[in-house]
């Protein structure tokens, strides 16, 4: 039995059904029951730093797969299922974790869960992802009103994955044993700058801009947008990092899965419907008639 911890969250949502296809018996510990369930996943309901629930939840259970979104209680509920899965004698633990990088506090969390994994003495797989293009679509609201879109990054190159390219990768993980005792950093097939992210959309028909902010303007912005501390502070981090590291693509999505990793093209094409409000295309249409 595999638990999925993180089940409707944007690697966990799209790993459960992979599970599924895959005839794995699969249990999800979600905090609220799903508006509409996948045939074939137990769930549990309740929150993964309730014993009880957790208790339940890990009963009969063999592998793990632990992915928790980022906020102010991640390194406490991600170590306490850590300490629960070593008593209910779970066998492995897949991480959804993130690329080692000092300067950036969440980065640093994950390896503090990965260090506690690792002195419980559980077989694992830490998959380290960077961003998920999926994200680009919380510019969606912004592009789609304005025809632009804000950062901090310059030119520099980001990598970017699809979260489904994850969700293979954890699947493979859970299902076989090849994946045992490595960390996986997790890229796109190349790694692309928020300039072309823009020339990318305005090249699919929806015409785009960025514009680069210093740090001190952009932290304004976010904090008028209403955003939590933590959050704004950990964009800007990770938007920092692009500046000081450079970033290339790793190889390892199609090592494991044996297909390539899908391109940021193909999923912004996919999803150019998020990009486009109706009023941008009328007023589009109409100055191209002028």
């Amino acid at each position: 039995m595999i638990l999925v911890i993180g089940g409707t969250g944007t690697v966990g949502s799209a790993l459960l059904p992979r599970l599924v296809d895959r005839r794995v018996p699969v249990t999800a510990l979600v905090r609220t029951g799903p508006a509409e369930p996948i045939a074939g996943v137990r769930y549990v309901v309740g929150d993964a730093g309730e014993p009880a629930a957790l208790h339940a939840a890990l009963t009969g259970v063999d592998q793990v797969f632990l992915a928790m979104g980022n906020g102010p209680r991640q390194r406490e509920l991600e170590l306490g299922v850590v300490e629960a899965a070593a008593r209910a004698g779970v066998q492995h633990l897949v991480k959804l974790s993130a690329p080692v990088a000092d300067t950036v506090a969440v980065a640093r969390l994950h390896q503090e869960v990965e260090r506690a994994v690792v002195a419980a003495e559980l077989e694992h797989t830490f998959l380290r992802p960077y961003a998920f293009q999926q994200n680009l679509l919380r510019l969606a609201p912004m592009i789609g009103h304005t025809g632009m879109f804000t950062g901090t990054t310059g030119h520099h190159p980001l990598n970017m994955v699809d979260a489904r390219d994850v969700a293979d990768v954890a699947a493979v993980a859970l299902t076989s044993r090849r994946t045992r005792g490595q960390a996986l950093v997790l890229t796109g097939p190349e790694a692309i700058s928020y300039p072309q992210v823009a020339d990318l959309l305005t090249a699919l028909g929806r015409p785009t801009r960025y514009l680069d902010l210093p740090p001190d303007r952009m932290r304004q912005e976010l904090d008028h947008m209403g955003q939590p501390s933590w959050l704004v502070e950990h964009l800007l981090e990770i938007q920092a990092l692009t500046r000081t590291h450079r970033e290339t693509p790793t190889p390892a999505v199609r090592a494991v899965t044996g297909h390539e990793p899908r391109r940021l093209v193909d999923f912004l094409g996919e999803h150019l419907h998020a990009f486009t409000t109706p009023e941008v295309v009328s007023s589009a249409v109409s100055s191209a008639n002028d």
